[in-house]
């Protein structure tokens, strides 16, 4: 009933926010869209999810506590484009909070220090992802799907899972090419917080190694740390050989990160294809055949975790290369 329920208030406000959108996208000329289209999408993510985990629980689960917030967040940006300090600075609290919440300030604090590093860098992460339909919600699926398939049975996450990837199939129906309703930046951070939430959990609570997690997350971690080491070191070398002195090639290659740009991989990947289901199809293709099984043998043999995460990054790097990830091409 809790199922049903939460499925059927994702689909409701769905309908809602394509019938009388909140806020639309606006076609850029970076983006791979040519229609405006209803967005925020995350509003029916996050209150599907919430309703299921408040009646399964009969109180407010901690990650609720966290999750509301960054849609917030989410929503501000959407309307607004806050600064990027801002959406930092609150990407950072939430992620702190996040592990008080998770009793884990007894930890050293380098290893805080790196989750927090690490959740604020998978929540923009997810958010350079969302630009073509469907791409991260079906990413976000198979990463779901895989974990489910990994955990141990009686893990704690296991419902939030099963109801994450029910309100993410009831929002794909909106997402499908041509998409009806896009995620926004509400939609991309919710999952892209609660992704880095899962794996902190399991990594904590269950059998999954870190590794293992980052196998799973291939596409969404090698894609976007190669954007920004090639674009950094792109523009510093070229400011470099201007005659810019080092200390301002570093800061003009570091404003060139967070410049506004349509580069990555699956991007790179649309243009030449002018197909968004053909890239999202090839990309869940790799995941199955390439990063899943990796994942598998990381999980159950972690003396080989490494030369895992090795094999499954590898063609994916090389991909971005021939694909000149990270430079602006028409």
């Amino acid at each position: 009933m809790i199922y049903l329920l939460s499925f059927l208030l994702t689909f409701i406000l769905c309908v809602i926010l394509v019938e009388k959108p909140i806020m639309k996208a606006i076609p850029t000329k970076r983006g791979l869209h040519v229609v405006d289209t209803p967005t925020s999408g995350g509003i029916a993510l996050l209150f599907g999810f919430s309703i299921a985990m408040i009646l399964n629980s009969n109180t407010i689960p901690f990650i609720l506590y966290i999750l509301v917030p960054m849609v917030v967040v989410g929503l501000l940006d959407d309307k607004y484009k806050i600064p990027k300090l801002f959406r930092f600075i609150s990407q950072i609290t939430l992620s702190i909070l996040a592990v008080y919440l998770m009793n884990g300030m007894n930890l050293h604090p380098f290893i805080i220090f790196l989750i927090v590093f690490l959740t604020t860098y998978f929540i923009n992460a997810y958010n350079f992802m969302d630009g073509i339909d469907s791409m991260i919600v079906f990413e976000s699926i198979f990463i779901l799907l895989s974990f489910l398939f990994l955990i141990d049975v009686d893990s704690p996450w296991i419902f939030s899972i099963h109801i994450m990837i029910g309100v993410l199939l009831i929002f794909s129906l909106f997402n499908y090419n041509p998409a009806k309703l896009f995620l926004g930046n509400s939609g991309s951070y919710f999952l892209g917080m609660y992704i880095s939430l899962l794996v902190i959990g399991l990594y904590f609570m269950s059998n999954i190694n870190i590794i293992t997690s980052f196998i799973i997350c291939t596409i969404v971690v090698a894609d976007t740390a190669y954007v920004i080491f090639r674009r950094f070191f792109y523009k510093l070398l070229s400011a470099y050989h201007d005659k810019k002195s080092i200390k301002d090639s570093i800061i003009l290659g570091i404003k060139h990160i967070t410049k506004a740009h349509c580069s990555h991989n699956y991007q790179q990947l649309t243009k030449k294809l002018k197909d968004h289901k053909r890239v999202v199809l090839l990309l869940m293709l790799y995941n199955a055949l390439w990063c899943f099984p990796l994942a598998v043998i990381s999980a159950n043999y972690i003396n080989y975790s490494a030369l895992c995460l090795f094999v499954s990054y590898t063609p994916y790097i090389i991909w971005c290369y021939k694909n000149k990830a990270g430079l602006e091409i028409n």
